[in-house]
């Protein structure tokens, strides 16, 4: 009778994603973002692409109405913060 061949095993590594888990036990919303990491970059550079034009919209509404009063044109990350 033949016995039936074993395939030899690799050692594997207990705590090669043990890290991981555990970060995934603490924050669930971990592997959602790392599973839809390509669409996240994606959205991220969209976002970032929508609010630069917002920004050059603004620095040109700044910039008309700077003009409009005789002062020299600022954009808006030279305006000044008005704290309350």
């Amino acid at each position: 009778m033949q016995q039936p061949q074993q395939t030899p095993q690799t050692p594997r590594v207990a705590y090669r994603y043990a890290n991981f888990y555990n970060e995934c036990a603490d924050y669930p919303e971990l592997p959602k973002f790392r599973r839809l990491g390509a669409q996240w970059a994606k959205k991220l550079y969209d976002d970032v692409e929508e609010l630069l034009k917002e920004q050059e919209e603004l620095n040109d509404a700044l910039a008309t109405f700077r003009r409009a009063e005789g002062r020299d044109v600022l954009t808006l990350l030279e305006c000044p913060r008005i704290c309350e």
